[in-house]
């Protein structure tokens, strides 16, 4: 009230100490002790106190200062009561704008002095050992200093003293134990006192009530008497009911309160956190709306007219400053997020939109790059995503940056909007000049405004239908009047919409903060074009028919705030109150009743998220650093558990966790999921440290008592994680974590009440600590690290024994307790692990010292045969660590020298197993490289040949098989013998060597190789009937498969087969060979290529054949493998086939279809079976000289041959230089040169005959 302002005011003028304002231009002042009036006038021009100015660590002073004519000034202030070290810094500058400037370090003191160590808030129920330390540095040592310490808490003092020997200087720590009650605020006073010295220090610290805030609010405005009742849902159970009762003179005083103060039913950060950013838009666009109301009053010159003008530019200056690069703003406010709010930058770009339209300035920087991002957040939005497009077109139309066909296709798409975007979509094309179709849409989300409704937390059916950023009743109707003042609907009342408005506000302002932009922007232009009654009145309040107070009320006061005492309030059931107005006047009423519901009864109120919170102690640390814990190192099921912390002595460390999850699909539209802030509550007796604050989240706030995540609207929250340091010794009560909807703070979810002692620095934790897996791990490590290994092998053995691990921490536990029980001395477990070790890890390598010692091990536990295998192996390792040497020597192509150790070494160690095997590979490299003698130059400089180590191959596998002749590979050694000594041709060898092989190997899978080998060896030596009885014995040769039961062929078997078909072949005796090739012509390309060689026909004649006339006239037919042939005999006229042709080279391809044969004739050949070329003459009835084409056939073969019956040789001699062609004709029957015979001749490259007729010669 104004009487109540006046007292504060005044009390103000006369305080000590140091209190800092804000005034309306935007400067800090120290406003104590300044004159009444000065302050009055402040008042009105906006004054805005900032307390907690008074000890802030950096002053500003401002004065005016004139110098003498020496060009000095003395002035003289008084340093903050605070034992520290200040830097003063001064600066002057000329009216020639000379400047200059200082800096002076000073140190303030107190001799003797006190200071108080508390919280920043405690909770009731608390019981703390207040820390008071005596900061002394004068009192001398035995001598005494008087301690007084006291506590107001409400109207109880208590007062507590004790004495305090001075050690000398320093500090000491002096404890009060106290309990916190009912009150709201604890006030302490520590004096310390000895003989001249005092000091008296003073702390003032909230007593929050060990609950959640809870609100009833009935709100409105009235011309006449009018009655308001509120009270707590019947399913609240609220306790300790307060009430506050707010009166605006006016409507328009009520409308300018709502923008110039901060007073709201739901200001408690444990309800809902503000929003900078959207209180920002809230001033702009409700700031500029009011002004503009004011000028139709003729007052905006007034205090408030400045202070409107002020809160706007502060509003602006704040959009633009938290403006991000890409012209969006961060749902936090902050440039700095990543993530883009579309929702809050298009109402930041409406707030600058009436901003500039009512003459404010706007850097065009930042209206530029505003809109272009909603441009480009309107075309990267999802089709079907209408509720976000029509907000976003929404702030573009206010920027007259709207696009009308973005408009008409959502208009299109009406019936599928919700009352948000209907009413988004109207204000829309209000501003594109569509009002008939904005009303088309108004008509379709015509809201009800029922008065009775207005507070009411519950959504009414056309707010719930919204996305949960516009699930406001309030903010609909706030719309809906907007669009209305524009364009009116028949049957809807403006007015109506206007008083259901103000019936719901709750105090002076609406929730959530973004509605009061909208809310105050619509009644202003509502009532500043409907200008309420503005006369002074007198308005009486009763509280359940009790008077509170009488109200004169002046239409220029500002609004009246009453606090009803408790007494005036019933027990149970609604509030009554009444106002009665006398004189003519329109005024507005809030009601706000605040009770408090226990912590132990709060309770979830939505299924949509929940929350859960833990207390463990901080990580353990080893050599300062921290020690990792969990399970992530175990495999299959296993079962969590977590560490409570109930106890955290003073100074330490514990961990909270909060696990917050969201109970929706994960491809949710971020549009559908409700904005979430995480209230969590700190234990009174603890510090938060905040480099350890982590999480899925956007920002945090530190207040009195409490963290605040802004979580948003991200899908995915998971674990918020930080850490707590005991900093008051005492038992404190925790809240609930509270998770809330930001829009719709009646939804909320609750984890469980804590409780935490803080222990004095003597007292150690009862708390039970029990590793986890991952703890025992580390330590063991870190342990094993440092040598300490008894603390190693506890922690790692109790980590082997009972979890079950995964593959490579479980390797690397065993190796390290295997290490462990050889450093103890434990040879039941060095056995354990050894054998662990061998069974799993046989590659892990164990030093030479410590088998010995597991043979050791083994042989104290009495298990002799074991310490004997171990020997055995230590052995058998040494063995294979000096056999390297060898693999060192061949890598480097030093073979000899190679062979030379290994071979030594085969023979210094005992003929064991290993020794067998490596023997048997050092004899298969020997052969292996044999091959490359010839080309290895090392190898044929030491004169080194094939045969040299085919023959040291069979020496050392004659030396395997005399010294181990049982071994699994004996007759494998053998039969590799037995092919070296094939390499060398030694046949005869090679047949005794088999034998003895195959008598000493009765049932080796090698038997039938060995008798192969045998009849190979007998096929070479040319023993042709001993290698066909030996290879058919291999051929017809079976034996039982050891591990089927199956009778299976000799693995040689084919290969027996083909020698025999080669031995046939080689006999002359090709039907058998075919025989056998036969029977293996799909496994060996060879015998395939013989029976081809045996088995193929042909048929051929001679191509020409000169016959004398009176000789036999016959041919030689050379065939093979043909039955018979049919044989056509043509008589030709070889002159006229030579001129056609030019040449006589397809003499033999001449068409003879359609002519007769001369003679024919079918040829009888034999059986088709000659396997050989064979011949047989042909005879022919050829009476007449000419020329005749013999064409032989037999099945697919076609052979002719031109036989010449003549009694004519030609001679031909050719000068290739000339060009000349010299033919003699001869008739070889009398030996006569034949003259007159006509002669034509043609060259290869000519294109005509040469003729002539022979002369005497010839």
């Amino acid at each position: 009230s104004t009487a109540d302002q006046r007292k504060y005011l005044k009390d103000l003028s006369q305080l000590e100490g140091t209190v800092v304002g804000l005034n309306n231009r935007g400067e800090m002042q120290v406003v104590n002790g300044l004159p009444l009036a000065r302050l009055e006038q402040l008042n009105k021009e906006g004054l805005e106190m900032l307390p907690a100015m008074g000890t802030a660590e950096t002053g500003y002073w401002n004065p005016i200062i004139v110098t003498d004519k020496a060009g000095k000034a003395e002035v003289t202030f008084r340093l903050p009561e605070r034992s520290t070290a200040w830097q003063l810094q001064g600066r002057g500058v000329t009216k020639d704008t000379l400047a200059g400037e200082t800096e002076l370090e000073i140190l303030t003191k107190k001799d003797l002095f006190g200071e108080i160590k508390t919280p920043l808030a405690f909770m009731q129920g608390d019981k703390a050992q207040i820390i008071a330390e005596v900061h002394n540095a004068v009192i001398v040592k035995g001598e005494t200093i008087n301690v007084s310490f006291s506590a107001k808490s409400g109207e109880k003092t208590t007062e507590l003293r004790k004495a305090v020997v001075s050690q000398g200087p320093g500090v000491e720590e002096v404890q009060f134990p106290i309990t916190l009650d009912g009150a709201d605020k604890v006030e302490f006073t520590l004096t310390v006192e000895s003989g001249q010295h005092k000091d008296t220090a003073t702390m003032s610290v909230p007593v929050q009530a060990f609950g959640l805030p809870v609100y009833a609010t009935a709100a409105g405005t009235s011309a006449q008497n009018t009655i308001a009742m509120v009270g707590f849902d019947k399913n609240t159970p609220a306790q300790n009911p307060t009430m506050e009762i707010v009166v605006g003179a006016t409507i328009n005083r009520a409308l300018i309160d709502a923008v110039l103060n901060d007073f709201s039913a739901f200001s408690s950060t444990l309800i809902t956190p503000t929003n900078r950013l959207e209180r920002s838009i809230s001033d702009v666009l409700g700031g500029t709306a009011v002004l503009a109301m004011l000028r139709g009053s003729q007052t905006q010159d007034s205090p408030e007219g400045q202070a409107l003008a002020g809160r706007v530019q502060s509003g602006i200056a704040s959009l633009v400053s938290s403006q991000k690069d890409d012209g969006s703003w961060s749902w936090s406010g902050k440039p700095s997020v990543n993530s883009s709010d579309r929702f809050l930058s298009s109402r930041a770009v409406w707030a600058l939109a009436e901003a500039r339209k009512a003459g404010f300035a706007v850097p065009q920087e930042t209206w530029t790059k505003a809109i272009a991002h909603l441009k480009s957040a309107f075309t990267a939005s999802r089709q079907s995503d209408l509720e976000s497009q029509a907000i976003l077109l929404h702030g573009l139309s206010m920027a007259k940056a709207g696009d009308f066909a973005f408009a008409n296709r959502l208009y299109r798409e009406r019936n599928s909007l919700s009352a948000s975007g209907l009413l988004h979509l109207a204000l829309s094309l209000i501003e594109l000049d569509r009002k008939s179709m904005a009303e088309d849409l108004l008509k379709m989300a015509k809201l009800p405004v029922e008065i009775e409704k207005a507070n009411q937390l519950q959504l009414d059916t056309y707010a719930s239908r919204c996305i949960p950023w516009m699930q406001s009743n309030a903010e609909l109707r706030a719309l809906y009047l907007l669009a209305l003042e524009e364009v009116p609907i028949a049957g809807t009342n403006p007015g109506q919409v206007a008083n259901w408005l103000m019936a719901a506000r709750q105090g002076m302002r609406w929730t959530p903060e973004k509605v009061n932009g909208p809310a105050i922007t619509a009644l202003a232009r509502w009532y500043g074009r409907n200008n309420p009654i503005a006369e002074k009145y007198q308005l009486a309040v009763f509280i359940n028919g009790r008077q509170l107070k009488v109200l004169e009320i002046d239409p220029d006061d500002g609004s009246h705030r009453l606090e009803v005492p408790a007494e005036l309030l019933t027990k149970d059931g609604e509030q009554k109150i009444n106002f009665d107005i006398t004189g003519r006047g329109q005024f507005s009423y809030s009601v706000v009743m605040q009770g408090f519901v226990p912590a132990e009864k709060l309770t979830n109120t939505t299924k949509q998220w929940s929350i859960s919170r833990s207390y463990e102690p901080a990580q353990l640390m080893f050599d300062g650093k921290p020690v990792k814990r969990g399970f992530d190192i175990l495999s299959g099921s296993w079962s969590e558990f977590h560490n409570p912390l109930t106890q955290l002595p003073l100074g330490e460390r514990g961990d909270v966790t909060l696990h917050c999850w969201r109970k929706h699909g994960t491809n949710t539209p971020q549009e559908n999921i409700d904005y979430l802030i995480l209230t969590e509550p700190i234990p009174a007796g603890t510090m938060v440290l905040t480099e350890s604050i982590r999480g899925n989240f956007e920002r945090y706030e530190l207040s009195p008592g409490a963290i605040t995540f802004f979580i948003g609207n991200r899908n995915s929250v998971g674990l918020i994680r930080y850490q707590i340091v005991g900093y008051l010794p005492g038992e404190y009560r925790t809240l609930p974590t509270l998770v809330r909807s930001f829009y719709r703070p009646e939804r909320m979810a609750v984890s469980q009440v804590k409780t935490l002692s803080v222990l004095d620095r003597d007292q150690k934790s009862k708390d039970e600590y029990r590793l986890s897996p991952v703890e025992l791990y580390e330590l063991g490590k870190l342990y094993y690290g440092k040598e300490n290994y008894a603390e190693a092998d506890d922690h790692l053995t109790r980590l082997f024994r009972n979890h079950s691990l995964d593959a490579e921490v479980y390797k690397q536990t065993v190796e390290m307790l295997f290490n462990t029980s050889l450093k103890l001395g434990k040879d039941q477990y060095v056995v354990e692990y050894f054998e662990i070790i061998k069974e799993k890890y046989p590659d892990v390598e164990i030093d030479f010292e410590n088998i010995l010692r597991v043979a050791k091990a083994y042989r104290e536990l009495g298990e002799y045969e074991r310490s004997f295998l171990v020997y055995r192996a230590t052995v058998e390792a040494r063995f294979e660590r000096e056999s390297q040497i060898a693999g060192f020597l061949k890598g480097r192509n030093e073979f000899l020298n190679a062979f030379s150790v290994l071979e030594r070494l085969l023979h210094e160690y005992p003929a064991e197993s290993y020794i067998a095997i490596n023997t048997y590979a050092l004899a298969g490299e020997v052969y292996g490289i044999a091959e490359s003698a010839g080309s290895n130059p090392k190898l044929k400089e030491a004169g080194v040949t094939r045969i040299d180590l085919i023959a040291a191959n069979i020496h050392m596998l004659d030396h395997f098989l005399s010294t181990w002749p049982d071994d699994p590979a004996a007759d494998a050694a053998s039969f590799t013998m037995a092919n070296s000594l094939l390499d060398l041709e030694q046949f005869e060898a090679a047949i005794a060597r088999c034998r003895k092989f195959a008598e000493r190997y009765p049932k080796s899978k090698l038997l039938d190789s060995f008798w192969y080998v045998i009849g190979y060896s007998q096929f070479a030596l040319g023993k042709h009937q001993d290698a066909l009885k030996t290879c058919e014995k291999v051929a017809s040769t079976k034996r039982k498969d050891a591990e089927t039961g199956i009778e299976v062929a000799a693995t040689n078997k084919w290969q027996a087969i083909y020698i025999m078909g080669q031995i046939y072949h080689s006999l002359g005796q090709p039907a058998k060979a075919i025989d056998e090739y036969k029977k293996v012509d799909d496994r060996f390309p060879d015998a395939d290529e013989a029976i081809e060689f045996f088995t193929r026909k042909e048929i051929s004649l001679p191509e020409i054949s000169t016959i004398r006339p009176k000789d036999a006239k016959t041919i030689q037919l050379k065939y093979r493998n043909m039955e018979s042939v049919q044989v056509k005999v043509y008589r030709i006229d070889l002159m006229k086939f030579g001129l056609m042709q030019r040449n006589l080279d397809r003499i033999t391809a001449i068409n003879l279809a359609g002519i007769k044969p001369y003679h024919e004739l079918t040829l009888k050949l034999g059986d088709g079976k000659d396997f050989q070329d064979r011949e047989k003459p042909l005879t022919l009835p050829l009476k007449e000289e000419g020329a005749y084409l013999v064409v032989c056939r037999g099945e697919n073969l076609y052979s002719s041959g031109l036989v010449l019956i003549s009694p004519f040789d030609l001679e031909i001699q050719e000068d290739a230089v000339s060009g000349r062609v010299r033919v003699t004709v001869k008739n070889a029957v009398t030996d006569q040169y034949a003259d007159d015979v006509h002669v034509k001749t043609i060259g290869s490259a000519n294109d005509k005959f040469v003729s002539g007729e022979t002369d005497l010669r010839g």
